[in-house]
């Protein structure tokens, strides 16, 4: 009989993906975790949901890396900064 604990599974829960930004954020918060890990995103904004879509497709090996389309802001007061620069 073997006395070590089995090794789990490695699950990372992005709730607020907003632009691909930390879904590669398990890495750096569980660097001690070895394995395959499954990574769920979530994101509400439907502004943002396609590409999130797309930049899952680049992590996984499927797709080239998307094209920004619109300023990559999270809030008004964020994307006021980008306001001028993009007039």
């Amino acid at each position: 009989t073997s006395t070590s604990e089995p090794a789990g599974r490695n699950i990372y829960l992005d709730m607020g993906a907003n632009w691909a930004n930390t879904l590669r954020l398990y890495k750096d918060l569980a660097k001690e975790r070895t394995g395959p890990w499954e990574v769920y995103a979530f994101e509400a904004s439907p502004l943002i949901q396609p590409y999130v879509e797309e930049f899952v497709r680049f992590l996984n090996g499927d797709a080239p890396k998307p094209r920004l389309r619109v300023p990559p802001a999270g809030s008004t007061d964020h994307l006021m900064l980008f306001a001028g620069r993009f007039g």
